[in-house]
């Protein structure tokens, strides 16, 4: 299954994240990446192989990776990426190089 970021995913994140509080129109790109490490440090020194809480279906580690990639992509779209999905498979073929 593919995810299309530009036309729904990115949109929700960016909602979701004003609708908690997290971000507001003054809100700086830094309040994504104080996200990202966050999750990063929940990832490497909490979570577990256990199911996560508020998504029984996932693990711990499987929620925090992927609360990793939506505060990314919260920064892109803070920064005014106009085409997320582009540069991620852009990013992916200049790697393969």
């Amino acid at each position: 299954m593919a995810i299309t970021l530009n036309k729904k995913t990115v949109p929700d994140i960016v909602a979701n994240a004003y609708g908690s509080g997290l971000i507001t129109a003054e809100s700086s790109s830094t309040v994504a990446v104080y996200q990202i490490s966050r999750y990063w440090r929940e990832l490497f020194q909490k979570a577990t192989r256990h199911s996560s809480d508020k998504l029984p279906k996932w693990n711990e580690k499987e929620m925090a990776a992927a609360k990793i990639i939506t505060s990314a992509l919260l920064f892109l779209a803070m920064e005014k990426c106009k085409d997320v999905e582009k540069l991620i498979n852009d990013t992916v073929r200049a790697d393969e190089k």
